[in-house]
């Protein structure tokens, strides 16, 4: 009698049904796999890149911290300094507004303030051309730096939404 036969038959059908699908399953877990490990390096590519940003970003925030502070310290010297009388915690703007223009006023072409401000302004044109988040911010700050008329702003912000 042959009975034992067709029970091995489908004991092999069985298992070549049963390769064939652990087959299906590992292809696709191998696709899957490719997929997560591009997508880790593109993640992995993209926090070296915010890392890098945010490496730059505290740089001038210190250099712009430094540059406030010695303006505010080279300038008043006496009891009326933001340093010693805060006035709560904000800065008195009409105070802050008249050392601008005694500034502007005592001017005298020394070199080490002409390389300052030429690096302030470099500062913020760089910060405003690199980060697209931070321009409505920076807007006024560019405007009073370049002297724009409100006209001349709208000419500039219609030129970089350009680009």
């Amino acid at each position: 009698m042959s009975i034992g036969m067709p029970d091995e038959e489908d004991d092999s059908d069985y298992n070549s049904k049963i390769i064939e699908s652990l087959r299906t399953s590992l292809n696709a877990a191998e696709s899957r796999n490719k997929e997560l490990e591009g997508l880790n390096t593109v993640l992995r590519s993209s926090k070296e890149e915010e890392s890098m940003k945010y490496i730059r970003l505290t740089k001038k925030y210190k250099l712009l911290s430094q540059q406030v502070r010695r303006r505010y310290s080279g300038e008043n010297s006496g009891p009326s300094s933001p340093n010693t009388s805060r006035k709560g915690s904000t800065l008195d703007l009409q105070e802050a507004g008249s050392n601008i223009n005694q500034r502007k006023k005592s001017v005298d072409g020394d070199s080490e303030e002409v390389k300052e401000k030429a690096e302030y302004i470099k500062n913020i044109l760089l910060g405003y051309l690199e980060h697209k988040e931070q321009r409505p911010i920076l807007q006024p700050v560019v405007k009073a730096l370049l002297y724009l008329s409100d006209q001349d702003e709208k000419k500039f912000i219609n030129l970089l939404s350009k680009q």
